[in-house]
């Protein structure tokens, strides 16, 4: 599968390196071309854009710090959704607002192109592979190096409700210990 992956750090990086050993053909971009080293050091190709990462991508990916930088690669004049193409897919894995997710699915389903909304958690040792609570099994076999499932039934912009729903109290619960 030709896959690309956008925002190399602390999350995104070790991400793309799971789906380069994966086997599949992977195309990165970050803002600094050296967050990924490591992933065209394994055999991933780089673009100048994240719309040359959905020209040339089944499956695009993005693990970036907030909105304004989503909103930025998802639909800006050199962003995703000027790249894309029937039937592909975008996939973000940010922390995200619903509203900017609505907006997005909005305007590449204009396009036919697949939008889901799959915010990860577990920090940077999310990131690096290490079980999380509620992850799916088995995967279907085409998406066996995905580390996680998101339930198809929920609908574009409830991920990230969901997931801030579950956030906001155990910051509070944190930040009152």
């Amino acid at each position: 599968m030709r896959v690309g992956f956008i925002g190399l750090g602390n999350m995104g990086g070790p991400m793309a390196s799971h789906i380069i050993a994966a086997g599949h053909e992977v195309t990165v971009h970050d803002l600094r071309q050296k967050a990924a080293q490591i992933q065209l050091e394994h055999g991933a190709k780089w673009a100048n854009s994240p719309k040359a990462i959905a020209a040339a991508s089944e499956v695009t990916f993005t693990s970036l710090p907030g909105p304004t930088e989503v909103e930025a690669v998802a639909l800006g004049e050199e962003g995703i959704l000027r790249g894309s193409y029937p039937n592909s897919v975008y996939i973000d894995l940010s922390t995200s607002s619903p509203t900017l997710i609505r907006e997005i699915h909005a305007a590449y389903q204009e396009q036919n192109v697949h939008v889901l909304d799959a915010p990860v958690s577990g920090g940077a040792g999310g990131g690096q592979g290490r079980p999380q609570a509620g992850q799916a099994e088995p995967r279907p076999p085409r998406w066996q190096s995905w580390s996680a499932v998101t339930p198809p039934s929920m609908s574009e912009s409830s991920r990230s409700s969901t997931r801030l729903a579950i956030r906001c109290p155990m910051s509070a619960g944190l930040a009152a210990a």
